[in-house]
């Protein structure tokens, strides 16, 4: 197939997917260069995907980088939302330092989960992922206690519906009935967002865990000479298929975390195995687009095998909504329709 007759659809994913395989280090840089020469993308659509999929601070750096042949002002613009990324990425992980010696402080039992501490837990390089929010959990009964620290820190609850004047813990029937609330950074510093939760999930077939159960499955991450209290990395990923499965993969991003974390060698599968059994979770199912569904198995075809082969045993517990067993299948088909 030449490249005057590739969708442009087609070339911009294959285009960013493989830009995102090279940011994750599980793909060369010279696999970028050759669909960029051969598909000729278009670069509008390759931004929209990025930024809609938020990926730009992989894309960004890639091919800010690379000698392929990418217009300025497009190789401009990805490079500046990349460095814009890293700096959010910054003063995220700077902020739930701060936060979370405040919780402690104070004794308040919390996790942060997804966003900063999964990039330094998985990450080759924690600033290229992209951070939208903090993710704090504590238990239904610190609820009174963590509000006073966010508010003391600057941060005010955000929802129409919830009266400014009331506590969130003398609100038993939200707190009974709703799983989160968001707190906006009032200072005026920045626009940070923490997302409070004292449930995994709104629906609790989904992850049975309690947040208290959660925390005494708890590891801490270095945030310079600060501990940070998250999941293992076995129970993020675990949580990660999840919450990716309950929005159906509908970003790249959350898949990407995916890749990050079977590419490290202290994933213990056995226990991983274990724990997905234990906890009997089942996801929703997949629904995707055609294009979707064919790129983000691409992607998942950066998964390593042997992590494939532990993926396929789990995978009726889990429903990570990852088809690992037709990923090398829809690559190389997609393969054959780009050369033939």
């Amino acid at each position: 197939m030449s490249s005057s007759t590739i969708d442009p659809t087609e070339a911009a994913w294959r285009v960013m997917v493989t830009a995102v395989g090279v940011g994750l280090d599980v793909r060369p840089i010279g696999d970028l260069e050759r669909a960029i020469a051969v598909d000729r993308p278009d670069w509008r659509r390759v931004r929209e995907l990025t930024a809609r999929h938020r990926v730009v601070g992989l894309v960004g750096a890639v091919i800010g980088s690379s000698s392929a042949q990418v217009p300025k002002q497009v190789r401009t613009v990805l490079s500046r939302g990349s460095k814009q990324n890293r700096l959010r990425v910054l003063g995220q992980i700077g902020e739930l330092a701060r936060i979370a010696s405040r919780l402690e402080a104070a004794g308040v039992p919390y996790l942060a989960v997804k966003g900063p501490t999964a990039a330094i837990q998985a990450w080759p390089d924690p600033q290229k992922r992209r951070m939208v929010d903090l993710d704090l959990y504590v238990p239904p009964h610190c609820l009174r206690e963590v509000e006073v620290v966010l508010t003391e820190s600057g941060y005010a609850r955000h929802n129409d519906r919830l009266p400014d004047t009331m506590a969130l813990a003398d609100m038993e029937s939200f707190v009974r009935h709703e799983s989160e609330v968001p707190y906006l950074d009032r200072r005026g510093e920045n626009s940070n967002t923490v997302d409070l939760h004292w449930k995994p999930f709104g629906n609790p077939c989904l992850y049975p865990l309690s947040v208290t159960e959660m925390i005494g499955r708890a590891d801490v991450v270095r945030i310079g000479q600060h501990g940070v209290a998250t999941l293992s990395v076995e129970d993020h990923f675990i949580y990660i298929c999840v919450h990716g499965a309950k929005h159906d993969w509908m970003r790249v991003q959350w898949l990407t975390d995916v890749v990050a974390f079977t590419m490290l060698d202290r994933l213990d599968w056995t226990y991983l195995t274990q724990a997905s059994d234990e906890l009997e979770i089942a996801g929703p199912p997949q629904r995707w687009d055609a294009p979707n569904r064919r790129w983000v198995s691409r992607l998942a075809a950066e998964i390593p095998s042997y992590a494939k082969r532990r993926l396929r045993r789990i995978r009726s517990k889990t429903r990570s909504g990852i088809d690992v067993d037709r990923s090398d299948e829809l690559t190389a088909s997609s393969d054959r329709r780009t050369t033939s």
